[in-house]
Parts: C-alpha cells; sequence; structure tokens
C-alpha cells in the first residue's frame, strides 16, 4: 500500500495527486484530494474524472505557479 495522506502531514487541500489511471483517479476523488492526470495518447485511459489533464509532468511546475 502506498503512502497515507495523514503520514505526509498535510491537509487534504494541500494536497495534489498525480495519476494517469482511471482507478487512481476514482481513488483520490474518493479520498477527497485534487487529482492531476498525466495525459494518456497510448491506453486510451478515462481520465474524465481528474480536475485537470497535464500533457508532461513540468506544467505541474506552471500550474503550482498561478496558483492552481
Amino acid at each position: 500500500m502506498g503512502i497515507q495522506i495523514k503520514e505526509l502531514n498535510v491537509n487534504k487541500d494541500e494536497a495534489i495527486i498525480i495519476e494517469d489511471s482511471s482507478k487512481g483517479i476514482l481513488a483520490a476523488n474518493r479520498a477527497g484530494i485534487k487529482v492531476l492526470a498525466l495525459k494518456d495518447d497510448k491506453f486510451g485511459l478515462d481520465q474524465s474524472q481528474a480536475d485537470i489533464i497535464i500533457n508532461e509532468l513540468n506544467d505541474i511546475i506552471k500550474l503550482i505557479e498561478k496558483g492552481a
């Protein structure tokens, strides 16, 4: 099992989860944490439930700088 949010000592509204799979996106949604999806062009994954879809990991820095 992965790291629990409480182990990171941050609130849910301070966290962002980066995922690509629909199951990971769903888990983030159920946890009440903002989720970014790394765009999938290869496997046809349903990423429609993500808060934001990014094209590359460097896009995360741009979003943080904008306060998104």
